[in-house]
């Protein structure tokens, strides 16, 4: 009787930490300072009408529309603005990455992750370089690519997504600042990185 009272509790335990850690609850709880134009009632009311297959738009504490897009277990998108994106992914049981991505002339991104009582983490993680984007150039095409590539090196801007079903981050370098000839040269031979999180 006692062993299956011990057993119980347990899974009753494990069952309560699992649903801490789902993403509409890491949601729910996040605190302000990272999302400080969101209200708790608007966290909610987004996590409920996603739910219910509804169109998951708000107004956020400056009235302006904020839309969850996506919401799974360990993935959300969010729909900040025009001019920028949030994208959630739980990695592992207790690492949430957190990706800010602003729209301007093109995308670029910022990632920083946390623990699930929100403290930032020191993990290895940088921006790929430029040269890591480049597949192989054909000789006759060598020295057009080697002045695109120091037009991208000047100023590189770079999009990051999460994947919603599985730990990758994929790393796409922005070709919108270049000239209509550079941009046709630079999106032939150009490919996304991937990153995985150390084990």
């Amino acid at each position: 009787m006692i062993r299956s009272l011990l057993m119980a509790a347990a899974m009753l335990l494990v069952a309560h930490a699992q649903s801490q850690t789902r993403m509409r609850d890491i949601f729910a709880e996040t605190p302000d300072s990272i999302f400080p134009m969101l209200s708790t009632n608007n966290k909610l009311d987004c996590i409920d009408l996603i739910e219910n297959n509804m169109q998951a738009r708000v107004k956020n504490c400056f009235d302006e529309p904020v839309e969850l897009t996506q919401l799974g277990e360990t993935f959300l998108h969010l729909e900040m603005s025009k001019r920028s994106t949030v994208e959630m992914k739980l990695m592992g049981d207790s690492v949430i990455c957190l990706i800010r991505t602003y729209r301007g002339p093109v995308s670029d991104s910022q990632v920083r992750f946390y623990n699930l009582q929100w403290q930032l983490l020191r993990i290895p993680f940088s921006t790929p370089r430029v040269e890591a984007f480049w597949m192989p150039v054909p000789d006759s095409l060598a020295r057009e690519a080697g002045f695109v590539r120091q037009s991208l090196q000047a100023l590189p801007f770079v999009e990051v997504k999460a994947h919603p079903d599985d730990e990758r981050l994929t790393f796409i370098l922005q070709t919108g600042e270049l000239c209509k000839e550079e941009k046709a040269l630079a999106d032939k031979y150009l490919k996304p990185v991937e990153w995985s999180m150390p084990r």
